[in-house]
């Protein structure tokens, strides 16, 4: 153990010692005590897609301060209205600006919500353990990078007395032979180098492999878009810890909120520029038009994300240089249960291919932003299947009652104003 990683635990040393006298262990156990039952973080991350466990982190040492504004419990509603199948909560005070009070809080709005809490921290020490189940984790990060494999047995041992799972993070081979022989469940395969703080994407593809059948493989950091998901997919991971917000440009042309390339370039480099690693993820609206001009757009925008709202066929999809949205339409007029079938296999094409669904309503001749509303219970059932955003009429004065109906990965919403 070096570097960063050296130097941010011996900051931790210090406090775990201090919090010992200030919040003694038999008060955590009274609070222990009031905990509801711990959520099962392992479930939640099976499926046939890659799960998002999306993270509620302030801060960190390569990119500084995230947001001014932070709100752990606005986060956490926003990642668990958004489809998120667990949440992680850095709570270190000392490199990432966190707070062990920043996961009672997430706890509080994810627990009623069948939401498992994992706490992210350099876990050395017992006392780390019960203060995580006090405040409410349902799972705990333990590094393999900073633990003696008696030690990691140890507080995995500890961990399971209270029922929390444990995640245990590595970085390389040898790491996963430790990991693997104190009988990890939960394997996250780092991408980030914690002595150095560099990643690559190459770790996850060259350790995945190796993990056996029936754990669970979660990809943490360096994950932004379509091709890096597709990636760890194919190595075998189930999660990937990432989260970020999006917003969009339409370069449809003959669509009245249509950009031009020129005016989108400006408005995103000052963005840019202004929120930093806070800004939210860009995706760029387009409708059957010449894959070189896509493309185009995609390189001097800096686009994260293209989504496709006419008629592309799936190898147009693949050949895009971003994270493909592909939107697919429900046909009220084949009637519920056909509609649900028809958009569930135009679906199975997009899932198949590692791009994301946004689901909108069909309307004759319109290629998307009429304004008109669908039926979404019929959403609320593709939604169990697939994650999915949602489009379709949504509003200030509707959009909470979409999202309670069919808790999609995150809506597209329009609000007009007229000059």
């Amino acid at each position: 153990m070096a570097d960063i990683l050296q130097r941010i635990v011996e900051v931790k040393r210090v406090e775990v010692e201090r919090l010992k006298v200030e919040l003694p262990i038999a008060e955590l156990e009274r609070r222990i005590e009031t905990r509801p039952p711990t959520l099962n973080l392992a479930g939640s991350l099976f499926g046939d897609s890659v799960r998002i466990i999306a993270e509620v982190k302030k801060a960190s040492p390569s990119k500084g301060l995230l947001r001014e504004d932070f709100d752990p419990k606005w986060l956490a509603r926003t990642y668990a209205d958004n489809g998120a199948a667990a949440i992680s909560v850095l709570t270190n005070a000392d490199h990432f600006q966190g707070s062990i009070e920043h996961l009672y809080a997430v706890h509080t709005v994810a627990n009623p919500r069948k939401i498992p809490v994992l706490r992210k921290e350099f876990i050395f020490d017992e006392y780390q353990i019960y203060e995580a189940r006090a405040y409410g984790a349902d799972a705990i990060l333990l590094i393999v990078a900073m633990l003696t494999p008696e030690k990691l047995r140890s507080l995995m041992a500890l961990s399971q007395k209270f029922w929390m799972q444990c995640l245990i993070e590595v970085h390389d081979e040898e790491e996963l032979k430790v990991a693997l022989d104190a009988g990890a469940e939960i394997v996250g395969i780092n991408n980030r180098d914690l002595r150095t703080f560099t990643t690559d994407l190459a770790v996850t593809e060259r350790l995945a492999s190796r993990v056996p059948f029936g754990a669970v493989v979660v990809s943490e950091s360096g994950i932004s878009n379509r091709d890096h998901l597709r990636r760890i997919k194919s190595a075998g991971a189930h999660a990937a810890l990432i989260g970020a917000s999006l917003l969009g440009f339409v370069f449809v042309e003959g669509v009245r909120r249509r950009v031009s390339l020129e005016h989108a370039r400006e408005v995103i480099q000052a963005l840019r520029e202004i929120r930093g690693a806070a800004c939210p993820r860009i995706v760029g609206l387009f409708a059957n038009q010449p894959l070189r001009e896509v493309n185009h757009t995609i390189e001097k925008c800096g686009l994260d994300l293209a989504q496709l709202c006419g008629d592309e066929p799936p190898d147009y999809w693949d050949n895009v240089d971003a994270w493909v949205v592909r939107q697919v339409k429900v046909d009220e007029g084949l009637g519920r249960e056909s509609a649900i079938s028809d958009a569930l296999h135009q679906i199975e094409e997009v899932v198949k291919r590692i791009h994301i669904t946004l689901l909108d309503k069909r309307v004759s001749g319109a290629l998307g932003g009429t304004g008109h509303t669908f039926d979404w219970t019929i959403a609320s059932e593709i939604a169990k299947r697939h994650p999915l955003f949602l489009a379709g009429g949504l509003a200030p004065d509707n959009v909470r009652q979409a999202i309670d109906t069919v808790q999609p990965m995150g809506c597209g919403c329009i609000q007009w104003r007229r000059n």
